[in-house]
């Protein structure tokens, strides 16, 4: 599972695989992001089926070329959490999907 920080602008990313390789989409890659916290803590209680952000645009990434990414919404990364990424794309004119998890951490720094 990824680790991402609390009150970052937080990149995720993802690799598409199709018959045991790695491959491009056919078109847009969408990301639906969903808190799947399981805290009693949080009030009100996370509800894992609501979509807290729908279809953000995944890109292209320009450093490795086979994966998309996407960076979380700094509003996402706001208190700890359990994140899922569902990716939705098409492969072949097949429509498919994935997901991926991020927890969502505060940093942990030693002083001494």
């Amino acid at each position: 599972m990824a680790e991402v920080y609390k009150n970052s602008y937080a990149p995720a990313k993802t690799k598409i695989f199709w018959g045991g390789q790695i491959v491009d989409a056919d078109g847009q890659v969408l990301v639906d992001i969903y808190d799947i916290t399981q805290d009693p803590a949080v009030s009100p209680a996370v509800d894992p089926n609501i979509r807290m952000v729908p279809d953000i645009v995944a890109t292209k990434s320009e450093v490795d070329p086979v994966s998309y990414e996407i960076n979380i919404p700094f509003a996402i990364t706001d208190r700890n959490k359990n994140l899922k990424l569902k990716w939705k794309y098409q492969v072949n004119s097949t429509s498919l999907n994935h997901n991926t998890f991020v927890d969502v951490v505060t940093p942990y720094a030693s002083l001494g």
